[in-house]
C-alpha cells in the first residue's frame, strides 16, 4: 500500500515533469518561430536597401558589376543574393556562377513574387546543398516587372542558434526540477509526519486505549484537525464510560428481576438470556443455540414462527405441565430480532382454578336448594288467596327466579372457562339455527313491539362451529339487545369476508356509553345497575358470549352510541381447523 507522502511526491512530480515538458515544447516552438519571422523581416529590409542599386545595374545592363556588387553585400550582411529574370534565368548570383545555375522559374519564392508580389519560402537548396530560408521581390522598372531580388539565409544558422538556446533552457529546466523536488520533499514530509502521529493514535485508539492525544504545533488545517481529533476522544472516552455504566445498570437490573428473558435472532439463535430464564426451565441455556433446540415445546415453537411471520408483539399462556408461563414476545424491527419475556404465573393460575371450583361448587350446591325453594313458592302462591301475602312472595319468587339464573350462567360459565373443554365442530346452515332460536323470542317480541329479522349472505349459509355454544351466544346476544330496546328493530347478519364468518347482531336501543364499551364483557359488569337488576340481567350473559368466541379462535366487538343502538360483530374463522390446531 503506498503512503500518502509517496502518493503525493510522485503524483506532482510527474505533473511538473509534463508541464515543464510542455513548456519547453512550447517555448521552442515559439522561439523559433519568432527567429524565422525576425529574419524575414531582415531579409526583407536588406532586399529593400538594395533594390536601387540593382535596378540602376539592370538598366545599364552591366551584370558583371552587379554580380560583384551583390558579391560584396552578400559578404558584410552574410545573406545570398540571387537576381533572376522574369524567364527565370539567373543573371547574378553572391554564391555561384550564374552560368552555371539552374533556370528558376519553378522555384515557390519566384513564382509568388511574379504573382503576389512577394515570395517567401522554407526549401533545400540544390545548388548549395543545405536548408535555406528565402524571400523574393519583384524589380519594376517603368511600370514593368523585369527581374526578381532574391535574398536567402542559411537555416543551419537558426538551427545552432536554437540548439544552443534550447541546452540553455534545458539546464534551467532540470535545475528548476531539483529544486521543486527538495521543495515537494519539505512539503510533502510536513504533511504526512502530523498525519502519521494521527494513525498511530487512531490504532491506539481501536485497541481501547483512549488517553492518547495528538499534540502538533501546525496552525493549518491539520493542527485543527488534531485540536477536533483530541476533543473527539475525549467525548468518545466520555460516551463510552457512559454507555459501560448504563451497560452495568441494565445487567443489574435485568439478573435482579425475576421474568426470564431471551433475546433471538431472525434464524433463531440465542443472543441474549438473563439467569432468571435458567431458574423457570430448571436447565442450562447457552448464548448461540438455536431456540428450536434447546426448547421443545410445540406451543413456544409456533409462537416464534407466529410473532417472526406477523412482526407483531403476541402474548400466550404456556402450559409446562407442573407450572403456567405467560410468554410476551415481541418483534424488533430495527435489528430482525424478537425479545421473549416468561412470567410464572403458576401461583396466580392455581388461585383462579380454586376461584372457578369454588364458584363452580357453590353454584352446584345452590341449585338444588333454590329450585326446592322455587317449587314450595309456587305451592304456597297457590294456596294462599290474601292479597298482600301473594304481593311478598311475588317479590321473593322474582329473587328466587334471578338467583336460580345467576347460579346457572356462573355454571356455564365454570364449565366454559375449563382449560380441557373441547369444541364440538361441525358444519352446518346457520339460517336454520336463527330461525330455530328466534321463536324462543316471540312472546317478549310481541310485548314489546319489535321488529326481529335477519339477512343473511347466500356464500354464508354454512359455516364451521360448535352448533350449541354458538347458539347459547347468539341467544344471549339478542336477548341482551330485545332486553335494552324500546322501539324499533333488533336485526342479525351473516355474512363471509376472507376465509371467516362475520355475524352482526344490531338493535336501535338505548346504547352504551363509550367509558363502558371496554368492560362490558367482564364478569357481573352492568352499565345500568338498577336496570339490569330490574330486567333480570345477572351481568354473565356477554361474558359467557366472549368466552364461547374465545373457544372458537375469534372475535367479537362492539359499537354503540346512546339512544341510536348498538351492533356486537363476532368473527369466527373458517379453516376447518380446532383452536389448539389453527394455533
Amino acid at each position: 500500500m503506498k503512503s500518502i507522502f509517496s502518493k503525493i511526491f510522485i503524483g506532482i512530480t510527474i505533473s511538473i515533469i509534463i508541464l515543464v515538458a510542455i513548456i519547453l515544447s512550447l517555448s521552442f516552438q515559439t522561439i523559433r518561430e519568432h527567429y524565422l519571422k525576425t529574419l524575414t523581416l531582415e531579409l526583407e529590409r536588406i532586399n529593400n536597401l538594395f533594390m536601387q542599386d540593382i535596378k540602376e545595374a539592370l538598366q545599364q545592363d552591366e551584370l558583371d558589376s552587379l554580380n560583384k556588387f551583390i558579391t560584396e553585400k552578400a559578404k558584410e550582411v552574410k545573406v545570398r543574393i540571387t537576381i533572376i529574370d522574369s524567364s527565370g534565368k539567373v543573371l547574378a548570383d553572391s554564391q555561384r556562377n550564374p552560368k552555371f545555375i539552374d533556370n528558376h522559374l519553378n522555384r515557390p519564392e519566384v513564382i509568388d513574387a511574379l504573382n503576389n508580389g512577394i515570395g517567401i519560402s522554407k526549401r533545400y537548396s540544390n545548388t548549395v546543398k543545405e536548408d535555406m530560408l528565402y524571400l523574393a521581390k519583384p524589380i519594376i522598372i517603368d511600370g514593368k516587372v523585369v527581374a526578381v531580388s532574391r535574398v536567402s539565409f542559411f537555416l543551419s544558422h537558426i538551427n545552432d542558434l536554437i540548439r544552443e538556446l534550447t541546452l540553455k533552457i534545458l539546464n534551467i529546466s532540470i535545475a528548476a526540477i531539483l529544486l521543486n523536488f527538495a521543495i515537494l520533499w519539505i512539503f510533502s514530509r510536513n504533511i504526512t509526519k502530523p498525519l502519521k502521529k494521527l494513525v498511530v493514535a487512531t490504532r491506539r485508539i481501536a485497541y481501547g486505549d483512549f488517553s492518547v492525544k495528538v499534540s502538533l504545533n501546525n496552525r493549518d488545517e491539520i493542527g485543527e484537525l488534531a485540536n477536533s481529533f483530541n476533543f473527539m476522544i475525549g467525548e468518545i472516552n466520555n460516551l463510552f464510560m457512559q454507555v459501560n455504566r448504563q451497560r452495568n445498570e441494565l445487567n443489574s437490573i435485568i439478573s435482579s428481576i425475576q421474568e426470564g428473558f431471551i433475546v433471538t435472532n431472525y434464524i433463531g439463535e440465542i443472543i441474549f438470556v438473563n439467569d432468571a430464564i435458567k431458574k423457570i426451565f430448571k436447565k442450562n441455556i447457552e448464548v448461540g443455540k438455536n431456540y428450536h433446540k434447546v426448547f421443545q415445546d410445540k406451543e413456544l415453537i409456533k409462537l416464534f414462527k407466529k410473532v417472526l411471520k406477523k412482526k407483531a408483539s403476541i402474548n400466550k399462556e404456556i402450559d409446562l405441565g407442573d407450572k403456567y408461563l405467560l410468554c410476551s414476545a415481541n418483534y424488533i424491527n430495527l435489528k430482525n430480532e424478537i425479545i421473549f419475556i416468561f412470567s410464572d404465573i403458576t401461583e396466580i393460575k392455581n388461585l383462579e382454578r380454586i376461584k372457578r371450583d369454588i364458584v363452580a361448587n357453590v353454584s352446584h350446591e345452590l341449585r338444588t336448594p333454590l329450585t326446592a325453594i322455587k317449587g314450595y313458592i309456587e305451592t304456597i302462591e297457590e294456596e294462599i288467596t290474601d292479597e298482600n301475602i301473594k304481593y311478598y312472595i311475588s317479590i321473593i319468587k322474582r329473587h328466587t327466579d334471578r338467583l336460580i339464573n345467576l347460579v346457572q350462567d356462573l355454571l356455564v360459565l365454570s364449565e366454559f372457562e375449563e382449560t380441557n373443554k373441547k369444541l364440538e365442530l361441525s358444519n352446518f346452515n346457520i339460517k336454520e339455527m336463527i330461525d330455530s332460536l328466534f321463536k324462543l323470542f316471540e312472546q317478549k317480541i310481541k310485548e314489546k313491539n319489535l321488529t326481529l329479522r335477519y339477512e343473511i349472505e347466500n356464500d354464508a349459509n354454512l359455516i364451521y362451529a360448535d352448533y350449541y355454544k354458538l347458539e347459547q351466544a347468539l341467544i344471549n346476544l339478542i336477548d341482551n339487545s330485545i332486553k335494552y330496546t324500546e322501539q324499533g328493530e333488533v336485526v342479525v347478519t351473516v355474512s363471509a369476508r376472507d376465509n371467516s364468518t362475520i355475524i352482526q347482531v344490531k338493535d336501535t336501543g338505548i346504547g352504551i356509553p363509550k367509558e363502558d364499551q371496554e368492560r362490558i364483557f367482564e364478569r357481573f359488569y352492568t352499565v345500568d345497575k338498577s336496570r339490569s337488576r330490574k330486567l333480570g340481567g345477572t351481568g354473565l350473559g356477554l361474558a359467557i358470549v366472549k368466552h364461547i368466541i374465545k373457544l372458537h379462535n375469534g372475535e367479537i366487538m362492539v359499537k354503540s352510541s346512546p339512544n341510536k343502538g348498538t351492533r356486537f360483530t363476532i368473527t369466527l374463522p373458517q379453516n376447518n381447523q380446532t383452536p389448539a390446531e389453527a394455533e
